[in-house]
């Protein structure tokens, strides 16, 4: 083993005892020349063997290459482990409590955030409940709804046959129907014009008989027309709602003059 090679082990074995030490320290700890021990230094650092701080050099916490073999190195500072342990520099303490504390802060952080994430989960699991049980009462509600448009369906169907017996005229002891009855009730609404064509008579007398109403150039069922007016005033944003019939009807009520927009809001009935 060379001088040289004595004296690299000795200033790393030193500098592991006194971390931070200075050439000067070192040069006279070991009893060699300053500019040696500075030639040591050098070929230290461009190893990365040590560094050098603020104050002076440290070896390096993590073993290298040179410090295999090399027993007179660590034999102070090996542990029961087997590891080297390195004393920290003073000027890096702090910044290292700050880095624990950093970490501890962090840890905590972490731990409220996995109580929350629990506190979530369990929220939604409690809405998912509700929401089952709200989709189930609305699969019921639906049902429910389907059999009353069946029962409406059925009691539309039974009036309609009421309605065709009011409509029929007995003439010689027979059953004669009224076309133009029959139609105007399906229909509610139609032109004079396709009126005239099934009358067997006079408009006046299904006017006089409050069967109708004429409204210009339309002919409307009494019932139908009553209907319509009972929905008055009539709000435009409602207007959509309304069926072809209906609209129609309006549209000519507003063009005859019997009904009118009032503040462009909404629809009026002239009484």
């Amino acid at each position: 083993m060379s001088s040289k090679e004595s004296l690299r082990r000795r200033v790393i074995k030193f500098l592991r005892a006194r971390p931070g030490a200075t050439p000067r320290e070192i040069a006279d700890a070991l009893g060699v020349s300053l500019n040696l021990v500075r030639a040591v230094l050098m070929r230290l650092r461009e190893e990365g063997i040590v560094v050098r701080g603020d104050k002076g050099y440290y070896a390096r916490v993590t073993p290298t290459k040179y410090d295999v073999g090399t027993e007179e190195v660590f034999e102070e500072s090996k542990v029961s482990t087997g590891k080297v342990i390195t004393p920290v520099p003073h000027e890096y303490i702090e910044e290292v409590n700050n880095l624990k504390s950093m970490v501890s802060n962090l840890a905590k952080e972490l731990n409220d955030l996995k109580n929350q994430v629990k506190e979530v989960r369990e929220a939604v699991s409690a809405f998912e409940g509700v929401i089952s049980k709200l989709r189930k009462s609305l699969n019921e509600l639906e049902s429910s709804v389907r059999a009353l448009k069946y029962d409406v369906n059925s009691l539309k169907k039974l009036m309609g046959s009421v309605k065709r017996k009011e409509v029929v005229r007995k003439e010689g002891g027979g059953e004669v129907l009224d076309k133009f009855i029959l139609k105007i009730k399906e229909e509610g609404v139609m032109s004079v014009n396709d009126a005239l064509k099934l009358l067997d008579k006079p408009i006046d007398y299904y006017v006089n008989s409050g069967k109708v109403v004429v409204i210009s150039s339309l002919v409307v069922d009494a019932e139908f027309f009553d209907n319509f007016v009972s929905k008055f005033p009539l709000n435009i944003s409602e207007l959509g709602k309304l069926s072809s019939k209906e609209r129609m009807l309006l549209e000519e009520m507003v063009r005859a003059g019997y009904a009118y927009l009032y503040g462009g809001k909404e629809y009026r009935v002239i009484k």
